[in-house]
């Protein structure tokens, strides 16, 4: 049986690699970036104040139970912004 997020979710959680904004600016921008999906976990309220183009916005208390309607793949890149 194929893993759910939230099996991923809780899997990773001690592994999370924070980059500074700089760096995901850069990514954002490269051409020559592996391909990843962006997930913006800040809340309604935050995301009206300004939004990431690209970004799939799931706010962070519900990143669980909507990740496997929103996200493309499991196995696709993945980088979550919570600034």
């Amino acid at each position: 049986m194929a893993k759910t997020y939230s099996d991923l979710f809780s899997e990773i959680r001690s592994t999370v690699k924070l980059i500074p904004l700089e760096a995901l600016k850069d990514r954002l921008e490269s051409k020559a970036a592996k391909p990843f999906t962006l997930v913006d976990v800040r809340e309604k309220d935050e995301v009206r104040a300004g939004y990431i183009p690209g970004a799939v916005h799931i706010p962070r208390g519900f990143l669980e139970m909507q990740a496997e309607q929103k996200l493309p793949s499991s196995t696709a890149g993945l980088l979550i912004a919570a600034v």
